[in-house]
């Protein structure tokens, strides 16, 4: 446990309703009972202690954050037991994955990024409300997760346009490949400040003279 989320934790947000959150963290204890493989968590749940405060403080004041809670104990254990730092640049690498792994199948990749935002989402918040990271370290994480998903995404779409004869990133400037395409992030997405709330906005710009479109073929919707 060195270094790791659990092991931080030094504050809990505290519970509007203390008996129904008892009651809730009572439900998921019961669920991690007689799992070989939860029995670290289990006896966390158990005991009077930072992680039990933490996580009844998000039962009782985050219906959201509860549900990625007790939908997946495994999840919660391994974001517990992990340190935060490593367990961040994961995510970001697996977004990355997502869109090579899943090319042509835009749900599953859809799927996969979903899956990232919302482990990402109960990392984050876990590492905010336990203090074991500053407002800047959360929103540089919020910003960085944001990059990490716009650049899966453009991978996965420019991919898809190859494949389909509609791209030719071998024609970029000087035979150097290159999509073309430059992705600006305004206001806190490009100030590396967001929050929880903020909507990301951004400008594609395209040049066509660094990745033309096969001559002939008509473009898809992003070019």
């Amino acid at each position: 446990m060195i270094n790791s989320l659990a092991s931080r934790l030094s504050k809990a947000p505290k519970p509007a309703n203390l008996k129904a959150a008892r009651i809730r963290l009572a439900v998921l204890t019961d669920k991690t009972s007689g799992d070989e493989a939860l029995a670290d968590l289990h006896r966390l749940l158990q005991e009077s202690g930072p992680v039990a405060d933490l996580l009844l403080g998000i039962a009782s004041q985050s219906p959201y954050l509860w549900r990625l809670v007790v939908q997946n104990p495994i999840r919660l254990s391994e974001l517990l037991f992990d340190d935060p730092e490593t367990r961040l640049n994961g995510l970001i690498d697996a977004c990355l994955a997502a869109s090579r792994q899943w090319i042509g199948d835009e749900a599953a990749f859809m799927r996969a990024l979903r899956l990232v935002k919302q482990e990402a989402a109960l990392l984050i918040a876990l590492a905010d409300l336990g203090d074991v990271w500053s407002v800047e370290q959360v929103t540089s994480a919020l910003s960085q997760l944001a990059d990490a998903a716009l650049q899966a995404a453009l991978s996965f779409v420019t991919a898809e346009e190859i494949e389909r004869g509609k791209l030719d990133l071998a024609n970029g400037v000087q035979g150097t490949p290159s999509c073309g395409l430059v992705i600006l992030a305004l206001g806190k997405h490009g100030a590396g400040e967001l929050n929880y709330s903020s909507d990301i906005d951004i400008v594609v710009l395209y040049d066509p003279a660094r990745a033309p479109l096969v001559e002939g073929v008509e473009p898809g919707p992003l070019f």
